[in-house]
C-alpha cells in the first residue's frame, strides 16, 4: 500500500510507542458517494494496557492530537473500537454535537471497515480499506 509519506509520518509521529504496542496505518476509501473522513487512519493499540489511540487528518485538524478509543470487541480474528468527536463546526455554519465512529480490523487480512454517523441525524457514512502494521523500533 502506498500512503502519502508526509501524512503517514505525521500520523505515526503523533502516537506514543511501547514494546507491547502496534500501530496500524490504514488507507480507507468511502463506500458510497457521501463525503466522509476518507484517507489515512492510524490506530495505536497497546495490547498490554488495552489503550487505543486513533488519528486521522480530520482528527488532527480538529483536535490537534490523537483521540482515545474504546475496544468494544476483540478475539483472535478481529478487533472493534469506538470513538467520538464532539462539536464539529463545518464550513457552512452547521454545528454537529457528536460524530460517533466505529472501526473493525480483521487481524489476519488487515482489512478494515470504518463507519460513522452524526448523533441526531439519519445520515451514516462508511468506508473500507487495508492496513499495514508498524511496530515500534527500539
Amino acid at each position: 500500500m502506498k500512503l502519502p509519506t508526509f501524512l503517514s509520518l505525521a500520523l505515526i509521529a503523533t502516537l506514543a510507542t511501547s514494546a507491547s504496542a502496534k500501530t496500524y496505518i490504514c488507507q480507507v476509501k468511502p463506500d458510497g458517494t457521501n463525503t466522509w473522513d476518507e484517507g489515512v487512519f492510524a490506530f495505536h493499540h497497546d495490547e498490554k494496557s488495552g489503550e487505543v489511540l486513533v488519528s486521522s487528518g480530520i482528527i488532527l485538524g480538529i483536535e490537534g492530537h490523537p483521540v482515545p478509543a474504546k475496544v468494544t470487541y476483540e478475539n483472535d480474528k478481529r478487533i472493534t473500537v469506538k470513538w467520538e468527536m464532539r462539536y464539529i463546526n463545518q464550513e457552512k455554519g452547521l454545528s454537529i454535537p457528536r460524530i460517533l465512529y466505529r472501526a473493525t480490523l480483521y487481524k489476519r487480512t488487515l482489512k478494515i471497515i470504518v463507519s460513522s454517523f452524526a448523533a441526531g441525524y439519519d445520515v451514516r457514512f462508511g468506508g473500507r480499506g487495508k492496513c499495514v502494521v508498524r511496530k515500534p523500533s527500539r
